[in-house]
């Protein structure tokens, strides 16, 4: 055995989401340390619960929750974490010169998925500068490690989320594992239909600590009339097999639901009637009905602005329990593609994003999507809805790879002026930041099933924190080793 296959995780408990990052650690930490080059040698990474007085004298990564774990305390002070949310901590052994502790510790549990992947993306490397070139490091865990270091990281925004179609996903599972690893934590998914395997998807989901927010229209499906009867009876049928839908399928099944109605167009007006004034009419009736099933459900209200931008004294009446998620608000980050929008329209973007986040005050919650992703290709040649109850997310591995192929044009474009046009959307997360507190919804519109590719990767680290230079945000999305970029 080499110094090289010697190391061991050593982890303060296995259960919820330390759990998961006792996993991600022993598959991702485990690349480089159980195998040796050209040997057939079955080593495996020693994952080894704390123990009250447990001693370690050779190389070691250590995991635990600070406040939780007695051995994370006795190499990281309160000092060192107390001006951050979670770090990694490199050092010498102090019980032996020629090893070397890598501590990795979060505030609380919710971050501490965020501080394994920080090790392996950041710290991990394979290839370093040496004299003037880039050489390649193979034996990086043989010696005792040179870069000493302790890196501090910060969360500024408290709910990260992403929106998909249920049935783009081929790999809930993956897709989540993607999701901790990138910093994310609620999944908004919209359906036609209730997939059958809906409690599996929750229970995974929050395993990893994300929320799973169940997405459903009101009045603006297929078969509909797509709301072009705004009239008060029309409303009513609406409501009336909402509050149908939800009792039969959603109650009791995730952490809230999600809709959109009748906004996602250009006319303020239809049939005579202002959409901002039936949209609010309409979505404070079934709400209402829907808190006497459940007083505590969690609702969220997809509005796009096209159609409600001139009239917020309407939408300021919308109940202060539910979250509005806004689309369509104006200049990229907003817009579907990743463009350099004058600096005049984007002044103008911010403004009425502050009349957003003020628009009910502090206590009603807000949401903000972000475009600028793959989506569905919505022609009607190419786009189809759901046929009735599937199940999400356990396709085939040929369907991702042939799903993949298709998109990896779209997703190199889309790197390309994500390159060029990104520090838009990092400005515009770092003025919501300032004017909410971090008290907000930084949400995604699309989906990286099939992998991370260098957009979504860029917009995660913008919603972690967007108080960093864009190039560096860039080189960090960039360099994760499963982030797709070529």
């Amino acid at each position: 055995m080499t110094k090289q296959t010697s190391w061991q995780l050593i982890y303060n408990k296995y259960s919820g989401i330390e759990k998961r990052a006792v996993e991600f650690l022993s598959r991702e930490f485990g690349k480089y340390v159980i195998r040796v080059d050209s040997e057939y040698i079955l080593h495996v990474l020693a994952c080894n619960a704390e123990q009250k007085n447990t001693e370690i004298e050779e190389n070691a990564v250590i995991l635990g929750v600070y406040g939780e774990s007695k051995l994370v305390e006795k190499y990281v002070t309160e000092e060192d974490i107390s001006d951050c949310d979670y770090l990694v901590k490199v050092m010498e052994n102090p019980k032996n010169p020629e090893a070397s502790l890598c501590v990795i510790t979060a505030k609380c549990e919710k971050n501490i998925y965020l501080a394994a992947a920080a090790f392996v993306d950041h710290y991990l490397i394979t290839h370093e500068w040496r004299r003037g070139c880039l050489s390649i490091v193979k034996k990086f865990f043989d010696d005792p490690i040179v870069n000493k270091e302790t890196v501090k990281y910060s969360v500024k925004s408290e709910v990260r989320s992403i929106f998909a179609w249920g049935h783009a996903i081929n790999n809930y599972r993956a897709f989540m594992r993607d999701m901790a690893r990138q910093g994310l934590n609620q999944l908004i998914l919209w359906n036609d239909y209730a997939p059958i395997n809906a409690k599996e998807v929750v229970e995974y989901a929050h395993s990893f600590g994300i929320e799973i927010i169940w997405g459903f229209a009101w009045g603006w499906h297929p078969g509909s009339g797509r709301g072009d009867d705004l009239s008060d009876e029309s409303l009513a049928k609406i409501r009336n097999a909402v509050v149908e839908n939800y009792r039969n399928n959603w109650h009791g099944v995730g952490d809230g639901i999600y809709f959109q109605s009748f906004t996602e167009h250009q006319s303020e007006y239809i049939g005579g009637r202002l959409v901002a004034e039936a949209v609010t009419d309409l979505v404070n009736t079934t709400a209402s009905e829907l808190y006497k099933i459940e007083p505590s459900l969690k609702i969220q209200f997809g509005l796009h602005a096209t159609s409600v931008k001139k009239h917020p004294a309407e939408i300021a009446k919308v109940d202060k329990r539910i979250e509005i998620v806004w689309e369509d608000c104006g200049a990229f980050p907003y817009s579907y593609y990743p463009l350099a929008d004058s600096e005049e329209y984007f002044k103008e973007t911010l403004e009425f994003t502050k009349q957003i986040i003020n628009l009910r005050g502090t206590e009603a919650k807000t949401g903000l999507v972000f475009r600028g992703f793959a989506t569905l290709d919505w022609t009607h040649k190419h786009f189809v809805h759901q046929m009735g109850p599937y199940i999400l997310g356990d396709n085939a591995e040929e369907i991702s790879r042939h799903d993949r192929l298709l998109r990896e044009e779209t997703w190199k474009k889309l790197s390309a002026e994500w390159m060029r046009h990104g520090d838009a959307a990092r400005k515009m997360a770092e003025f919501i930041i300032n004017e909410t507190g971090g008290k907000v919804n930084l949400c995604m519109a699309g989906a990286f099933d099939g992998g991370v590719w260098f957009p979504s990767a860029v917009c995660s680290e913008i919603f972690l924190n967007p108080y960093r230079e864009y190039g560096e945000i860039v080189e960090k999305a960039a360099s994760m080793k499963h982030v797709i970029f070529e």
